[in-house]
């Protein structure tokens, strides 16, 4: 419905967006309730996929993607806007599929320390632990003291003599999280790859419908996932270093030891970091994939 000038009217604009899930309907049982949903004045459609612990993720993916089939057409018919939903079944899918190809690109990545407690004057001789290495460093909490030790790597072990007082070695390393099957939300290379895949799996469906029917991209549940919330990047010290100018390796002792004065601060500088990375990361690469797949102007459709 539109109004003398051409654009939306009131009642147009404002009709609700409503949840759908997918319950299993026949082509039939969608189209007809397509039908009464329009007649109500529904203004389009948010799918979402059945969720079922029977299914494998692939099921659950497959079964939004035949839902998907059902409900276009039907949607086409009566002009309402159809969503086209990154679920947690499709992240899983598509992490799972990659883990073999790709070697974990999209795979989420998580922060983990090893520590190693000191005996005095104790000559050291430990393993660096795989993964990206952050940072190492021997810190004393007692007097709130950290000494940076990359300089004390050899042939990938740490080779340093304790200082005398209560010291211990920590080894803070990235790794992928193959505890959750998520993509690295942290990254924008890993983001965008992660969508493009998840459409490519619904293209044969999706396609003709994109830009009509299709004008919507949704996600939700967004948050840091790891466990303790300690989701990370590879390429975390770069980013932070280019956005306050200084490395932040020796800090990683502030992100776990509240008692410290210093702790405050390093955190909150950490915390913007990871922050300004999810901005930069999935949203932008949502925000970029809708631009260029949905939207034919930039006040059409939304993210």
């Amino acid at each position: 419905m539109y109004g003398e000038n051409g654009n939306p009217s009131t009642i147009e604009k404002y009709r609700p967006f409503v949840f759908w899930r997918d319950s299993g309907q026949s082509r039939e049982e969608v189209a007809e309730q397509v039908r009464l949903s329009a007649a109500a004045g529904v203004g389009g459609f948010i799918p979402l996929p059945v969720i079922s612990d029977a299914l494998t993720a692939e099921e659950k993916t497959e079964q939004f993607k035949t839902f998907y089939s059902r409900l276009l057409p039907a949607s086409a018919a009566f002009g309402l806007p159809v969503a086209f939903t990154l679920a947690d079944c499709i992240e899983q899918t598509v992490v799972l599929a990659e883990d073999a190809v790709w070697e974990d690109t999209i795979r989420s990545r998580k922060l983990v320390r090893h520590t190693h407690y000191c005996n005095q004057d104790e000559n050291v001789n430990w393993q660096i632990f795989p993964g990206k290495l952050l940072s190492v460093v021997a810190y004393n909490e007692d007097r709130d003291e950290v000494i940076d030790l990359r300089e004390y790597i050899e042939d990938d072990k740490i080779v340093y003599k304790c200082p005398r007082g209560n010291w211990r070695i920590v080894q803070y390393v990235s790794l992928p999280d193959h505890d959750g099957n998520r993509p690295n939300i942290l990254s924008r290379e890993s983001s965008e790859a992660y969508i493009n895949a998840a459409y490519a799996m619904f293209a044969d469906v999706l396609g003709e419908y994109m830009g009509t029917t299709v004008t919507h991209l949704y996600y939700s549940r967004l948050a840091f996932k790891a466990i303790n919330r300690h989701d990370w990047s590879d390429n975390f010290n770069e980013v932070f270093e280019s956005r306050y100018g200084f490395d932040p390796a020796p800090y990683y002792p502030y992100l776990f030891t509240p008692d410290s004065n210093n702790a405050p601060r390093y955190k909150a500088l950490f915390s913007d970091c990871r922050a300004r990375m999810l901005r930069e990361g999935y949203i932008t690469a949502a925000e970029s994939f809708a631009k260029n797949n949905f939207l034919k102007g930039s006040n059409n459709g939304k993210v």
